[in-house]
């Protein structure tokens, strides 16, 4: 479940201190993620999800409202039930928006739709 409750903003920090990887957070210094994860969070782009009241997971994520686009900046899924959870939202927040990620260098637009459907199994 999602929650904004009982959290502060360094136990986001904290989180992702202790979970980034060469894939997400790329030379980005503890400056650089403060500062991303203070505006990410003005714009309610930063989603979490807990477990027994400790963060579970967390997406970031950039709207393109011109293309109908949700970019997801950082992926800290961690695993298949918070993944879903993330895409259940999106579904629901951004009804239409197509999703667009990175991996390995290069961008993926899957058809959102059966994105959604495959992760609803």
């Amino acid at each position: 479940m999602i929650t904004y409750m009982d959290l502060t903003f360094g136990d986001l920090l904290d989180f992702v201190l202790a979970n980034k990887t060469n894939k997400c957070f790329i030379d980005m210094s503890v400056s650089d993620i403060i500062h991303l994860l203070d505006r990410k969070i003005q714009e309610n782009m930063v989603w979490w999800t807990t477990t027994n009241s400790k963060i579970s997971g967390m997406i970031i994520a950039t709207k393109d409202n011109e293309r109908g686009i949700l970019f997801i900046d950082e992926n800290l899924a961690m695993n298949m039930a918070n993944l879903q959870t993330f895409a259940k939202r999106a579904k629901q927040t951004f009804k239409g928006y197509k999703l667009m990620w990175r991996k390995h260098g290069i961008y993926k637009t899957p058809d959102t739709n059966k994105f959604y459907a495959k992760l609803s199994r």
